[in-house]
């Protein structure tokens, strides 16, 4: 297990590493000398696509289906470590979908503070 959190960071250090270089290459500014948003570069072409990695989605402003993605994906929500993802994708399979983040309350360990944290990081 602490293997995997290991290459988690690992894999988030090189992708950083890589997007701080896109984005320096790029100037970090568009024409109009406005500053670049992630969200609107190149590299958050197809964030969209439940494909992608959930940092990419993350950081492209895309949020996470908490009715699809795994509990791998759902780690990287704040607040939520290995245990309650895998707690939310059990009560999911237990419970049926989620329908509003309000009903993440159902799940042992998340209450309306945790909800509140991220809701903004959800997709319906």
């Amino acid at each position: 297990m602490e293997k995997k959190r290991i290459q988690k960071a690992i894999y988030f250090l090189m992708f950083f590493l890589f997007l701080v270089t896109f984005l320096g290459r790029l100037g970090g500014f568009k024409a109009n000398n406005a500053p670049l948003r992630v969200e609107e570069s190149v590299f958050c072409k197809g964030a969209h696509s439940n494909r992608e990695s959930s940092a990419k989605r993350l950081m492209c402003k895309v949020g996470l289906d908490v009715n699809k993605d795994s509990a791998w994906d759902l780690e990287w929500l704040p607040g939520v470590g290995p245990g309650r993802a895998q707690s939310i994708v059990d009560s999911r399979r237990r419970n049926g979908p989620f329908n509003s983040a309000t009903d993440l309350t159902r799940v042992r360990g998340i209450g309306s503070k945790t909800v509140k944290q991220i809701e903004p990081w959800l997709e319906w």
